[in-house]
């Protein structure tokens, strides 16, 4: 992310429907302004990562297929979506919890991740609840894709706007298109982020911080 050399914020056209204006603030700009809107941040969902307490919550929509692989028990799912499709996950695909504040049930594979959206009946990969920043008032999602391997320590962060009429998140533009790591963020209004990271060029590690404001024609 760039900003004019004047100190002004700089506009980030992302598409026809996303434009971002990005101005450098400084750390104690940051703290203080974290600190005030620190009650706006999104609170963690209701995460189960118990998979014999998740079995019970669920019932017939996930079956689980107990298999011996070299004297170890392994898992394999079947899981039935509330359209009646069904899906057959492999052991190649690992428990990692449900969320039923949203009804997503969430594996892990050497892949990446891959989510069961009960609620939508849909599908996803690379993506984990646990990235979702909610904005105060519910307009907006920063979601996230995780990289395709077990360290997911790279990730690409995306915007999606609240769609009434199908009643969920759709994906309106990349977001945080920087090269850096150790991402931190929060909400102060329903338009505008702080905006934190170490970017990969700093070789001082200087950490970077922005005001990110968004604009959706």
């Amino acid at each position: 992310m760039a900003q004019t050399d004047n100190g002004e914020p700089s506009e980030i056209r992302v598409n026809n429907n996303l434009t971002l204006w990005i101005k450098q603030i400084t750390k104690d700009e940051f703290t203080v302004q974290k600190q005030t809107a620190t009650h706006l941040r999104h609170k963690p969902y209701k995460k189960i990562e118990n998979l014999a307490k998740v079995q019970r919550m669920l019932g017939k929509r996930m079956r689980v297929i107990d298999k011996e692989d070299e004297e170890i028990i392994i898992h394999e799912f079947e899981i039935t979506l509330n359209s009646g499709n069904k899906r057959y996950l492999d052991n190649e695909f690992y428990f990692v919890a449900y969320y039923p504040e949203i009804k997503v049930l969430l594996f892990d594979t050497e892949g990446g991740y891959y989510s069961i959206d009960f609620k939508n009946n849909t599908e996803e990969y690379d993506v984990s609840p646990d990235n979702h920043s909610i904005s105060p008032n519910r307009l907006f999602r920063i979601n996230a894709k995780c990289p395709n391997n077990l360290a997911k320590d790279d990730y690409s962060y995306f915007i999606e706007i609240w769609n009434r009429d199908i009643k969920q998140y759709e994906h309106i533009g990349d977001l945080f298109s920087v090269g850096g790591y150790d991402f931190d963020w929060i909400w102060i209004d329903d338009n505008t982020i702080l905006f934190t990271y170490i970017a990969y060029h700093q070789i001082e590690k200087e950490r970077i911080y922005q005001e990110v404001k968004i604009k959706v024609v």
